[in-house]
């Protein structure tokens, strides 16, 4: 059976096509099938949706709308879980360990244009930890999110930066 296509590995470059690091100063990999982009783009598309509902709801059901987008943002973030169509650590139901840290830098990429607050995905990530994932005893865990490696605690915050700074930023669609 043919690999997925996906799952060639390319080196990670921002929108200046400049290579993000690892935190051993190596190049990141990341899948060809898993562009940057493709989250970025739905974040913002998220956060754009999020801000017309709340503009078009004339202050009726604030409530609502932000119910709403509670239950569309988690239902995006499932897609980052294990086997899920964006974990970049599984394609093709392999594992690929060098994907490992872009998978982190990639929910960091998705929460940072969705506009959502860095706590709040990293305590999603440590609550899905807790409950999913298992880690060699000698992983080191962060201090305030203890279910979390400090690598991928590091490595979202890496995906906010690239976001912030404007390194990584949303592209139009082609026509």
């Amino acid at each position: 059976m043919a690999a997925d296509p996906r799952e060639a590995a390319v080196v990670f470059t921002d929108d200046a096509n400049t290579p993000i690091h690892d935190r051993f100063g190596r190049p990141m990999m990341r899948p060809t099938g898993l562009d940057p982009h493709l989250f970025v783009n739905q974040g913002a598309l998220d956060k754009r949706t999020y801000e017309a509902l709340l503009r078009y709801s004339y202050g009726e059901d604030p409530g609502g709308v932000g119910l709403y987008m509670l239950e569309h943002t988690l239902a995006e973030l499932s897609r980052f879980r294990q086997g899920g169509d964006w974990d970049a650590q599984r394609i093709g139901n392999h594992f690929h360990a060098e994907f490992v840290d872009y998978a982190t830098v990639a929910i960091g990429l998705y929460a940072a244009s969705s506009g959502m607050k860095r706590s709040e995905i990293l305590a999603i990530q440590d609550d899905y930890a807790r409950l999913r994932s298992h880690y060699p005893s000698v992983t080191v865990m962060d201090r305030t999110y203890t279910h979390l490696p400090a690598r991928n605690v590091a490595n979202t915050e890496t995906g906010y930066q690239l976001f912030e700074t404007g390194r990584i930023q949303p592209v139009a669609e082609r026509r």
